[in-house]
């Protein structure tokens, strides 16, 4: 789209209610060309930082995708408190860089507290990268500032394209950190992880991973069976075993989590996520779940 006409679409659209801007879109358009415009109407965005002045502050903002093509580490502090003016009403953050930038937890934790949907993907592909340590124990010491965060995500560009990588002891190690993560926010209802692993919380501290992945299943069997999880919840995860599925109390296979980089349709479901479920003739723990 040339300059002067994304330019002049949106001062012809001063009521717009949502309005996605990629990057790419900007790079032979000079900001100011969009001197003057001021959206009032804004719910939904997919903007750069370089364009958010152009959201009013009077703004009903609850939800913001903040896509970079390069590292802005030195204009997120700034970036974050432009988005501060919005606390009361927004409950959406997604921020997309190519690494991981551990200093942004704690902006968006004490700055956003209240926010109840926070993920950060990072665009540069490794699901087992070294620095994804440093970052989740960034998010450790940042989750007791949220007071209402309900889905926190903390993913890899394309991972769902890897899944089949992800392995039980993903899955081993992930149960642990998704309970003490649980433990210091309670709101935490909804997690997901750089390895791929993606849970939910069933009740309490209680936490089931997305089922519809072989290596899940095979993590579910074997917490089961070496009482992983307390005990006046086994009666309803027997019941779901011996049933292979069909009696299922808990919801344990209603929930499933596609990436959030899917969900805005950045990448493209693959054949394995399209199957409803798995099963291993290899692995006397797997077990074909059916509805």
């Amino acid at each position: 789209m040339e300059p002067h006409t994304l330019a002049s679409f949106i001062r012809r659209h001063p009521q717009l209610q949502e309005l996605h801007i990629s990057p790419s879109d900007l790079r032979s358009i000079p900001l100011s060309e969009f001197s003057g415009i001021s959206l009032s109407s804004l719910n939904s965005v997919c903007l750069p930082e370089s364009l958010l002045f152009i959201i009013s502050p009077d703004a009903p903002l609850q939800s913001v995708l903040s896509p970079e093509i390069e590292d802005d580490n030195e204009e997120i502090p700034h970036f974050i408190r432009h988005l501060s003016r919005y606390c009361t009403t927004l409950t959406e953050l997604h921020l997309c860089r190519p690494h991981w930038n551990a200093e942004v937890l704690m902006h968006v934790a004490t700055l956003l507290p209240k926010i109840k949907s926070f993920t950060f993907t990072r665009m540069i592909p490794g699901l087992h990268h070294h620095s994804n340590v440093a970052f989740l124990e960034a998010c450790e010491i940042a989750l007791p500032f949220f007071s209402s965060l309900s889905q926190l995500r903390i993913e890899v560009a394309g991972n769902r394209e890897l899944s089949g990588f992800t392995c039980v002891s993903d899955y081993r190690c992930d149960f642990k950190m998704v309970q003490i993560w649980g433990n210091k926010c309670p709101t935490l209802s909804i997690c997901a992880f750089p390895s791929g692993t993606a849970w939910h919380r069933i009740e309490d501290n209680v936490w089931m991973p997305d089922l519809h992945h072989k290596a899940a299943i095979r993590w579910f069997f074997e917490a089961a069976s070496t009482d992983q999880f307390p005990i006046h919840v086994m009666g309803s995860l027997q019941q779901f075993c011996d049933s292979t599925g069909k009696v299922d109390t808990l919801g344990l296979l209603n929930f499933r989590s596609p990436s959030a980089m899917e969900s805005i349709g950045l990448y493209p479901q693959t054949e394995e996520d399209e199957s409803e479920f798995y099963s291993s003739d290899s692995d006397e723990n797997d077990v074909e779940i059916e509805e």
